[in-house]
């Protein structure tokens, strides 16, 4: 769920999209319309599917939100302020199966890490840039959250009165800093798990 536009997807185990759709975002401060919009187009995904099951629900949405429980203020969306998202789809498709909720550049890296330019690699930084900018880590292979699930979030900068407007330089120095923290995080647990790898190796020789 973005700014420009809401789609959805039927996913195979293997990421292939088997069924796509999407519609464009309308402009409204009406909650209800917007979450309408969502239900229309999941409805539709689900009666073209025909006879393909489906395992579970996964949602990516703008942030900043209340993460785990799924209450979701995106910036870009003012219709939605501590919209409980997640709430509202497990009522309606996910009755005995699992749903799941995360900022939108998250969900991307999450996808790119296991299926696309990140697999293979242990640490990724994927960043949205579209109507807003967003950000998701994966480091050791696993989603970096952040005490409020918001790690990554580049793009909601807060600027105070009378400073001058944040350029393209600034966010790439935002993204240089994102990269070193991103690289040194790696380095300090590939050097932990050194230390830990030979402490256990010279226990394992000294009772030998």
């Amino acid at each position: 769920v973005g700014g420009t536009k809401i789609a959805g997807g039927l996913v195979a185990p293997d990421g292939g999209i088997l069924l796509r759709a999407q519609v464009p975002t309308p402009v409204t401060d009406d909650p209800g319309v917007l979450w309408s919009v969502v239900v229309d187009l999941v409805d539709t995904l689900l009666g073209d599917r025909g006879e393909m099951p489906f395992g579970g629900v996964g949602i990516g949405c703008g942030g900043p939100m209340t993460w785990p429980q799924g209450h979701v203020s995106p910036v870009n969306l003012p219709a939605w302020r501590d919209f409980p998202l997640l709430d509202r789809m497990r009522d309606r498709y996910g009755i005995g199966l699992p749903v799941a909720i995360h900022n939108d550049a998250v969900c991307l890296a999450l996808a790119e890490h296991r299926w696309g330019a990140g697999r293979g690699h242990e640490n990724v930084l994927g960043m949205v840039v579209s109507t807003g900018v967003g950000g998701g880590i994966i480091l050791g292979g696993s989603r970096s959250d952040g005490a409020s699930g918001n790690a990554g979030r580049i793009g909601h900068v807060v600027g105070e009165r009378g400073q001058r407007v944040l350029d393209d330089r600034d966010l790439e120095a935002a993204l240089l800093q994102i990269v070193a923290v991103v690289e040194q995080r790696a380095a300090d647990e590939k050097r932990a798990l050194r230390i830990h790898h030979h402490a256990h190796s010279g226990a394992e020789h000294h009772n030998v």
